[in-house]
């Protein structure tokens, strides 16, 4: 019996997209975030992927289809309107959101939209029996780096570690990681197409692990400064005599 690796790609999607959520929700350090809001974040993640194919049918692919060079302009449109569509949710839910507890939350809840978008992106795509499986699971990994890009950002912003310019920094880095993904699965040669594919999948999916070291190191600094100035506030010192 021949295996459907198409299917396979997608059950395997939806188990790790199931364990994250499960993780998250029993994991998390401090008060739990309820599977109602993580659920609400990957059907929002979702929709997502509905808005930014609506973009790409209706405008992009009309417009770069004559365009020179098409390559370039065209997965820079994608790119563009991929993250834009994942930032446009995330502000309306993160940003603000009462469950954006400590600045590691931000990442783990972009991470939970791109999985809503890979989803839905991937239940399309992998119903065409071209479609090359393996790439679509790498791709699945690359919408959670890059999202994770944009949630550390958020997270800092939330908590007045971080300003708009550092948003649309952590935005044009997550799109310039998308735009260069994609253009790696157009090499010529067959084999480097491959390699070169996995790695940038890689390295973008690594960047999940040090963005969230980096909020973990800032976010014991800011407890650590939080319990001196609590402390100090503790002193007091009587007027005139200098005692404590």
């Amino acid at each position: 019996m021949e295996i459907n690796w198409r299917i396979v790609v997608f059950l395997v999607e939806i188990t790790l997209s199931g364990a994250v959520i499960i993780w998250l929700h029993t994991a998390s350090r401090g008060q739990r975030p309820p599977f109602a809001f993580l659920f609400k974040l990957l059907g929002a993640g979702a929709a997502s992927a509905l808005l930014a194919a609506f973009f790409e049918l209706r405008y992009v692919l009309p417009q770069t289809a004559v365009s020179a060079p098409y390559l370039i302009t065209y997965n820079l449109a994608v790119s563009l309107i991929e993250e834009l569509a994942k930032y446009f949710v995330a502000v309306l839910l993160i940003l603000h959101s009462r469950y954006l507890r400590k600045l590691s939350d931000g990442i783990f809840y972009m991470i939970v939209i791109g999985l809503g978008f890979s989803l839905l992106e991937d239940a399309f795509f992998l119903v065409n029996p071209q479609t090359i499986a393996g790439y679509r699971l790498l791709s699945f990994y690359v919408h959670s780096g890059t999202s994770a890009i944009i949630g550390y950002n958020m997270g800092r912003f939330h908590f007045d570690r971080a300003s708009y310019y550092h948003l649309v920094w952590g935005l044009l880095g997550a799109i310039s990681l998308h735009l260069a993904y994609n253009l790696t699965t157009y090499v010529y040669d067959a084999p480097l197409s491959g390699y070169l594919t996995f790695c940038l999948a890689f390295y973008i999916s690594l960047q999940i692990f040090i963005l969230f070291r980096k909020a973990v190191i800032e976010e014991f600094h800011i407890e650590h400064i939080g319990r001196i100035r609590q402390h100090t506030k503790l002193l007091h010192v009587t007027p005139g005599t200098g005692q404590i």
